[in-house]
């Protein structure tokens, strides 16, 4: 085990000379520049700094739109997030290097794809790219209803909340325990079975324990569709209106540990499911040896073929994570639509190019330079 380190060590070390960074090495470049160049290739992950700039990206692409509202607060959070899970907050540190391999895997598929998805599906011509990593088309089916029912910033936001804690988070989970480059320093876990129970066991506590985080930083989405000008009025409270319309409502913790749970435990039974090259987030890794079995490595590349997207419908857990993923978007946001928008969430007619409002919002996005 101790030469497994050493290797996996120097694999890093050699990786970032490169100018790319690697599972296992996310934190050690948390406040590095680190070369564009790389972010595509098999093995590597974004940095920091180029999960903040391809986000950032894709919101000047949607700024002043509802569409817009989840973007700039997942900008906000996955700063805050990362911060916390490099070393600020202990429940969110990893305590071995085997975990903090996962950490920096799922943290990357979770905003590589968010942000790739979440792009396609508003683009005009979508029909025309693939958009395999969205499974049940979660993520494409929100921005076409957004537009065509005129839903309003708030609700868009904690829609998009809730496909990314249920449909998005369980297809990364799943990526986990099939992708072979995570696995390499545990020969022993030679199935996918042995691989989802050392996850459920070892890497769950970790995982855990950014529920609270979650909780605590509900108050950044409310800011930052304030500071974006995709709401109006006075301060509003999303914990609190969710605590009043939310029936068998516990706390906010509460909820996120219900909604991710499941998740965790849908994404692992998925991992065992999907044969492995059909896993949408899965690529062959380079450097085969003709003969040898074939291993899997994370993708990295923009597009995911979109016939991937159908094969695993035989998956029972694929069914049941769809099913998950609709509850918590109806209870989350379509039933409260109405609520969010008397709270002064603003909707496409709202911020119709030219009007008083758009221009207010235009305005906000230049003060807190997002553009």
């Amino acid at each position: 085990m101790k030469i497994l380190l050493a290797l996996a060590i120097l694999t890093i070390a050699a990786s970032q000379a490169r100018g790319n960074v690697v599972v296992g090495s996310f934190c050690d470049a948390l406040d590095k520049e680190v070369e564009y160049q790389a972010q595509e290739e098999i093995g590597s992950i974004w940095s920091a700094k180029e999960v903040q700039q391809f986000i950032l990206d894709e919101a000047n692409n949607l700024k002043c739109t509802p569409n817009s509202a989840y973007i700039f607060a997942y900008k906000r959070m996955t700063k805050a997030r990362d911060k916390a899970r490099c070393g600020n907050d202990p429940d969110m540190t990893p305590n071995n290097f085997q975990n903090e391999i996962f950490n920096d895997a799922l943290s990357d598929l979770m905003s590589r794809y968010f942000v790739n998805t979440w792009s396609v599906c508003n683009r005009h011509d979508s029909h025309s790219f693939p958009t395999g990593a969205d499974i049940g088309n979660m993520w494409c089916n929100l921005a076409k209803q957004s537009y065509d029912h005129n839903l309003n910033s708030i609700h868009v936001a904690m829609a998009s909340t809730a496909i990314y804690l249920t449909t998005h988070m369980g297809l990364a989970v799943s990526a986990l325990v099939q992708a072979d480059n995570l696995w390499e320093q545990l020969h022993v876990y030679d199935t996918l079975e042995k691989r989802a129970s050392f996850l459920s066991r070892n890497y769950r506590p970790l995982y855990d324990g950014f529920n609270s985080f979650l909780s605590e930083h509900l108050n950044t989405v409310e800011k930052a569709l304030h500071d974006f000008g995709l709401t109006r009025g006075k301060a509003f409270s999303l914990m609190a209106t969710i605590a009043s319309e939310v029936d068998d409502f516990n706390s906010i913790d509460y909820i996120f540990d219900k909604i991710r749970s499941k998740t965790f435990d849908l994404g692992l039974r998925l991992g065992v499911q999907i044969p492995r090259e059909d896993h949408p987030l899965l690529v062959e890794c380079p450097n085969y040896v003709n003969g040898a079995p074939m291993k899997y490595c994370l993708r990295t590349s923009f597009l995911v073929p979109e016939s991937l997207n159908y094969v695993t419908i035989g998956s029972l857990s694929y069914k049941q994570l769809i099913g998950h993923g609709k509850f918590w978007r109806r209870l989350l946001a379509d039933d409260l639509g109405p609520v969010y928008k008397r709270m002064g969430a603003l909707d496409w007619a709202d911020l119709e190019k030219g009007s008083d409002l758009y221009n207010e919002c235009i305005e906000s996005v230049w003060k807190n330079k997002f553009l």
